[in-house]
């Protein structure tokens, strides 16, 4: 009994201490990023915010998720990296499309690993996070439902090799 209060109360202060980081991470300006050397700089930011997009759930702060996505589109678009959108990612509407970029530009940020099979990946494992972090309030998405089976499997990989080749 005493281990699953002691279990019961970690899990409880890891959930507060995390609901306070998403709740306190500040939005970059936009404008910041002008030469080659701002992307560099604001690389932990787009961590931040590539980490506060998938946990924080999609109808909380509305507003303020249109700005984090502004932001990480907006560094994705101008930073030293390169990220080759797919045919298949394409399936991935409006906010899961920067998602997955943001979840390519957190493993280079990282791991400093640009390749492209790696960053595919990264970005699907953002989206499905995300959207298993929301099932309970959004709608049924039958692209990502596949994807999360082939993770299941531990076949993502293999799976997204076959779509980008």
């Amino acid at each position: 009994m005493k281990n699953i209060l002691k279990i019961s109360l970690t899990f409880t202060i890891l959930l507060i201490s995390f609901t306070s980081f998403s709740q306190n991470f500040d939005v970059p300006n936009i404008k910041d990023l002008k030469e080659k050397n701002d992307y560099i700089k604001h690389e932990q930011d787009v961590l931040k915010a590539v980490n506060w997009l998938i946990e924080t759930p999609i109808n909380q702060e509305t507003e303020k998720r249109k700005k984090v996505l502004a932001f990480v589109f907006a560094w994705a678009s101008g930073s030293p990296y390169s990220f080759e959108i797919q045919e298949y990612v394409t399936n991935f509407k409006g906010e899961n499309l920067i998602i997955f970029i943001g979840g390519w530009a957190k493993h280079i940020i990282e791991t400093k690993d640009q390749n492209v099979l790696n960053g595919n990946v990264a970005g699907v494992q953002a989206i499905i996070k995300t959207y298993e972090n929301n099932e309970a309030i959004s709608k049924k998405n039958k692209t990502i439902e596949k994807f999360k089976k082939y993770q299941k499997k531990g076949v993502l990989k293999q799976k997204i090799q076959k779509l980008i080749q």
